[in-house]
């Protein structure tokens, strides 16, 4: 994780995708609507610590099958942060200060 906060530091481009875009946020708790912690691979998970690459919260998937429920769900309950919700046709482009989302 620090070796990809470092090459981006340098101006590598970052692409995630669906998960990919919710680990650049600062932090990942707020994907655990979507996504469960405990699993087999997973015991006793509980550092939500992310890439810090940008200070948004990607919800991705939202208003797409099969995650309508969970998208919509994670934006109600995380409201106190700054979500940026994206379809599947969408993508959140950064340059600098400049964020947007852009329709692919």
């Amino acid at each position: 994780d620090r070796a990809i906060v470092r090459r981006v530091e340098a101006g590598a481009l970052y692409i995630g995708e669906s998960a990919g875009s919710m680990i650049a946020a600062p932090n990942i708790a707020y994907a655990q609507v979507m996504d469960a912690v405990a699993t087999p691979y997973t015991p006793n998970f509980r550092d939500f610590d992310a890439l810090g690459l940008v200070d948004f919260y990607t919800v991705p998937h939202y208003g797409c099958e099969p995650f309508e429920e969970s998208a919509e769900e994670t934006v109600r309950t995380y409201s106190h942060l700054p979500l940026r919700p994206i379809t599947n046709t969408q993508a959140i482009c950064v340059e600098g200060d400049l964020t947007k989302i852009c329709s692919i």
